[in-house]
Formats: structure tokens, sequence, C-alpha cells
């Protein structure tokens, strides 16, 4: 629960509970927001790495821990409270990437006048070949390793690429790594 001796976040973290994307977003904490959004009360870009992450994505898609509704999962609270976090000395290195990825990610939603859903799309169409589309792709790359090596698992090829999924071809690592 909250204290008043606890720091009060500047901003949280926030997804669509139900959604066929994997788009958290990084939100002032004075927003209001409707019960169909679920909301990380932290404004570390670490956290935000970890819960962006294609490793974080596939615990929760296959973890039972979420219901769906048709082909979307639905994503709620304790998803993120159950989920294994890496030890406290490995979220650091979690930082860099996760700022790098929302910061780009909000300058192609301005510069393309998009929404997440509609960037989230773009990321997985391997037509999309635009630099600025290409550029987030390799952020997504550096979270997913970033996020691998906090569980020890630096060694591992994500395989990252066009892969089928239940929503069809996403930009994703690939089964093997799942």
């Amino acid at each position: 629960g909250y204290s008043p001796a606890q720091r009060t976040p500047e901003s949280v973290i926030a997804k669509a509970k139900t959604s066929e994307t994997w788009a958290f977003a990084v939100v002032p904490a004075h927003t209001i927001f409707d019960q169909a959004i679920t909301v990380v009360v932290s404004d570390s870009y670490a956290v935000f790495s970890l819960v962006q992450s294609g490793v974080h994505e596939v615990w929760a898609r296959g973890s039972g821990a979420g219901s769906r509704m048709k082909t979307d999962l639905r994503y709620s609270p304790t998803m993120f409270v159950t989920f294994p976090s890496p030890v406290s000395q490995s979220m650091e290195h979690l930082e860099k990437p996760g700022r790098s990825f929302a910061e780009a990610r909000r300058g192609v939603m301005l510069q393309r006048g998009l929404g997440f859903t509609s960037v989230e799309h773009s990321l997985s169409y391997a037509t999309e070949v635009s630099e600025d589309i290409r550029q987030l792709r390799r952020h997504i790359i550096e979270i997913d390793n970033a996020v691998a090596a906090a569980y020890g698992c630096s060694d591992h090829d994500l395989g990252h690429g066009f892969h089928k999924t239940m929503h069809g071809a996403r930009y994703t690592i690939d089964e093997t790594a799942r």
C-alpha cells in the first residue's frame, strides 16, 4: 500500500488491459485512468524495459495468469506482480534501453501523427522498412537482450524477426527463444 512517506512518482507505466498489441507507455502520474488500463506505479525505465520486453510478453501470454478476450490477452495487474523479477543489481542495465525506446516511439508517433496501436502494427509489417520503424525494431532488440541478460541469459540468440503468432506475423523473438 501507499504511505505518505513514499515518493510519489511523476510518471507511471500503463497498458490497455485488452489489446492485440504489446505496448506499455510511460505517462504522467496525474492522468485519470479508465478501468480498462493496467497501471504499474513506477517511473523506472528499467521496469518499463522489463514489462515491454518480449520475455515478459511470452511469459504473460503463456503463464495462464491472464484471461483472453477473443484472441487478445487481458493483462491483469497480478500479471506484473507475479512475474518473476531479475535480481535488483541486474535492473540498472535496463534503464537506458527502455528510455531510448520510449523516446524514439514517442518521436515516431508525433512525426507520423499515429497512436500506439498504429505504431505497433507498423513494427509488425515486414513491408514497413522506413528508417524510423527499423530503428524502433533495433530498440526492441536492445530491450530484449538487456532483459535476457538480467536473467543471466546473455549468451542466447533471441532470433528477432517476423515470426508467426496467434495475431499473424509479428516482429518478435523466435519460437526457440520463447
